[in-house]
């Protein structure tokens, strides 16, 4: 018997053929088979939310390189001023109102 609290069982004469050991671990099992599963789904969502922040980390840790290389070159500062200039550019005309009648004459 691999099982010292069988051992014991059965060397007190408790031989009614229940096996109280299986039978205790089985009540075990189901008692908290629905709290593993409760763990193991917490588990899952905290490893994909990880996953996410050092996918979103990474990200920025490129957007952050590409930036710093930008303005350690000088193009940015080139390329917001042309976006500047173009902006006034873009902007739409002011429709002229058309003169009334009476200032016309």
């Amino acid at each position: 018997m691999d099982n010292p609290g069988a051992y014991i069982h059965s060397a007190l004469n408790g031989g009614s053929g229940e096996n109280f050991i299986l039978l205790a671990n089985d009540l075990s099992a189901a008692t908290f088979a629905l709290q593993r599963v409760q763990l193991q789904r917490q588990a899952e969502q905290l490893e994909a939310c990880i996953s996410a922040a050092a996918l979103i980390r990474s990200s920025l840790s490129g957007f952050s390189n590409a930036l710093g290389d930008r303005i350690h070159s000088g193009d940015l500062h080139r390329a917001l001023r042309s976006a500047a200039l173009l902006s006034r550019v873009s902007q739409p005309l002011r429709a002229s109102r058309p003169r009334s009648a009476s200032r016309s004459k």
